[in-house]
């Protein structure tokens, strides 16, 4: 028991010093006098705005680095690319050979590609010429112009209006539509007649893309005008436009630029004269035309914010038949 007591007495002398080092107060107090004033940070500049100014050097840098590439990946000979800006030409580049076999390299201003589709807009341009000349009415039965019958289905007529908006109901096929044989080929009419797709909409129910439908409407041009199709878009839309080395005809014409040839593939041999193609289109007003890149910058008033006063009068065209080509007719939302 003393034991105990005298442990006790211990401790207790122990705990003194200790708690006489323990702070009086758990938290820290603030240093007397005034405080220091801490100033706001400087205000950071802000980063102009405005959209970067797109230039020929970063285009064609970029071209460098991303063409040689591509044409790698696909298999392909040769390309060219142009860019056009606020109406004007930034870029116009040739990649590759027109003429493998020879090297020859193409050349962006008499090199010959097919445009494919957008042969259409030539199409639709002549269409609209010839709504402002009086004889084409946008709505009326294709049938008035033409000397063979579209049969009739869904009890309504296929207008010029279905056909340039792709809204006619024609089944699409490629049947008879490309030809590697020149001795096949056949006169727009003759595609025409010999077969008429089956019409699977009602005119105006649903937009199905139609090739037979283009070539419809070009055929009904060459009616209305009373010249061939490929004739017509040579005097009335790329004389006046400048583009001197396109064409619709088939084979070239011998006027044009005679290295105009090119290989489908870099393991293919290259076309085997100069004027012959790889393959020809007998629904020619869908799909036949082929340009040089110096005629795309002419062909380039025939999409988008291009469409200059000079242009329409050259191709006359007035504004109002423009925004009539230009018009939303159909949408497949409310």
């Amino acid at each position: 028991m003393r034991f105990f007591r005298k442990l006790g007495l211990a401790l207790a002398a122990l705990a003194v010093p200790a708690a006489a080092q323990a702070p009086s107060e758990l938290r820290p107090k603030l240093p007397l006098g005034p405080t220091k004033q801490v100033s706001a940070p400087a205000t950071v500049p802000t980063v102009n705005a405005s959209p970067a100014s797109l230039t020929k050097a970063d285009v064609d840098a970029w071209l460098d680095g991303f063409m040689p590439y591509a044409m790698a990946s696909g298999d392909l000979p040769g390309a060219v690319v142009v860019v056009v800006k606020d109406g004007h030409v930034l870029t116009e580049r040739g990649f590759g050979f027109a003429d493998r076999k020879a090297r020859k390299p193409v050349d962006p201003a008499r090199t010959l590609f097919r445009p494919g589709s957008i042969s259409k807009l030539f199409t639709w341009t002549a269409v609209m010429q010839q709504v402002q000349a009086g004889k084409i009415d946008l709505d009326a039965d294709v049938n008035t112009y033409l000397d063979f019958k579209i049969p009739p289905a869904f009890g309504k007529p296929i207008t010029m209006r279905n056909l340039m908006t792709h809204t006619a109901g024609f089944e699409e096929t490629v049947k008879y539509l490309i030809t590697a044989n020149p001795k096949l080929l056949k006169p727009l009419d003759q595609v025409l007649k010999r077969w008429v797709p089956d019409r699977i909409y009602a005119p105006g129910a649903m937009p199905a893309y139609s090739n037979y439908g283009a070539s419809l409407a070009g055929y009904i041009v060459e009616r209305v005008s009373g010249e061939k199709f490929e004739d017509y878009i040579q005097r009335h839309i790329m004389a006046p436009l400048g583009m001197n080395h396109s064409s619709f005809a088939q084979p070239l014409p011998a006027n044009q630029p005679r290295h105009a040839r090119t290989a489908a593939t870099t393991r293919e041999p290259a076309v085997p004269a100069p004027g012959q193609a790889r393959c020809y289109i007998n629904c020619l007003a869908s799909s036949q035309a082929v340009a040089s890149i110096a005629d795309c910058k002419a062909r380039a008033v025939l999409v988008g914010s291009a469409w200059k006063d000079w242009r329409l009068r050259k191709l006359s065209l007035s504004s109002a038949r423009t925004r009539t080509a230009s018009s939303s007719v159909f949408s497949m939302h409310p």
